[in-house]
């Protein structure tokens, strides 16, 4: 039939199911399809599009900004991350960012119980989240915060969605 034929060629793949059912808000679960799908503004993809940017990393200052850079390879993340597990008491197997976004998401299934998943996941999710506002804070508004004060965001806004989701 024509609706067959249009998905010709194109494939799925229910290996990010498992963001829909993370614990976070629906727009950052969007969010993290856009990342996990390779399909942020970034500067990689800005390029394609032929828009005028800036292609180096904001947050580092040393690397192209593609999506595995900005959201796994940049120094900048990698601390925020580390201080993101420390707050969170996060120190299992699945947690460490790897080369690429998706491969990182795929090793959280390993964080332990399905309660560590959810929680790695939503954590993940929150942190992506917050680094994208972080690199739109020094385009668009001139302004930075520093690794310690991004995670200190991150850290309560999954305080504040634990506290919302927490039964009486």
């Amino acid at each position: 039939s024509a609706y067959l034929f249009q998905f010709e060629g194109s494939f799925a793949t229910n290996e990010f199911d498992s963001l829909w059912k993370s614990p976070t808000e629906p727009k950052i679960k969007f969010f993290g399809w856009l990342v996990l799908h390779q399909k942020t503004l970034t500067a990689q993809n800005l390029l394609r599009r032929h828009w005028p940017c800036n292609w180096i990393c904001c947050l580092c200052g040393c690397a192209f900004e593609d999506t595995n850079h900005l959201f796994s390879d940049c120094v900048f993340v990698r601390q925020v991350w580390t201080l993101i597990c420390q707050f969170q008491n996060l120190s299992s197997v699945g947690i460490n960012p790897v080369l690429d976004v998706s491969t990182w998401w795929s090793g959280t299934k390993f964080a332990g119980s399905k309660k560590d998943v959810q929680l790695v996941r939503g954590t993940l999710l929150t942190t992506w989240w917050n680094i994208w506002l972080e690199r739109n804070r020094r385009i668009f508004q001139n302004s930075s915060c520093s690794e310690i004060e991004v995670a200190y965001f991150i850290k309560q806004a999954i305080d504040m969605r634990c506290l919302a989701f927490k039964p009486p």
